[in-house]
């Protein structure tokens, strides 16, 4: 009888995470995800956007999350995120303000890619998609010290494109609207 209610302490336990370190967080806490800034759903998409890492000094960049998630009951097609900004195909992605003034991209502007069929992504009601990009300041204008706000804005309005490659095809069905996500603040102090 003893062995049999050691078995069972040891079975409770073991359900309840006890003894032994969790193998990803060495037994610590783990740290708290950033919280995604998700925008008001449009056509079922909602655009997201989160600060990953700031900026850990005046030469430093900060790393941002760029997220698309169907929010809808119906799986939607887009393009997938990391081709959407990069390609040419869209209006800036990112929108940045510092001292209330709406700042300009002073970057290059890509030229758009031939369109593929793998460029797009069927994403499943609750999926979603996302990329990381480095937020460079000076190519909106801003220098050490700065504060500044940047949204994400994930838009389409063909919902049927031609692709380029090889023999011509369609992608139909795609999702069309202008999704954004809430702005997050970056900081970078002297």
């Amino acid at each position: 009888m003893p062995l049999r209610f050691a078995a069972l302490i040891l079975a409770s336990l073991a359900l309840a995470g006890c003894g032994a370190p969790s193998p990803t967080t060495g037994g610590k806490p783990a740290a708290a995800a950033p919280e995604i800034q998700w925008g008001e759903a449009v056509n079922g998409l909602q655009a997201g956007l989160t600060v990953k890492s700031p900026p850990a000094g005046p030469e430093a960049r900060a790393t941002l999350l760029f997220t698309v998630r169907n929010a809808g009951q119906q799986p939607v097609k887009i393009m997938k995120v990391d081709k959407f900004g990069g390609c040419g195909y869209s209006a800036p992605a990112m929108e940045v303000k510092s001292e209330g003034e709406a700042r300009r991209w002073q970057g290059p502007q890509p030229s758009p890619l031939p369109l593929r069929k793998d460029f797009f992504v069927d994403l499943a009601p609750g999926a979603a998609d996302s990329v990381e990009q480095l937020f460079y300041p000076e190519l909106w204008g801003l220098k050490s010290p700065f504060k500044a706000q940047v949204g994400f804005t994930f838009a389409w309005d063909a919902a049927r494109i031609q692709t380029h490659e090889g023999t011509p095809t369609f992608v139909d069905g795609l999702w069309t609207g202008k999704a954004r996500s809430q702005p997050v603040q970056i900081e970078v102090a002297k």
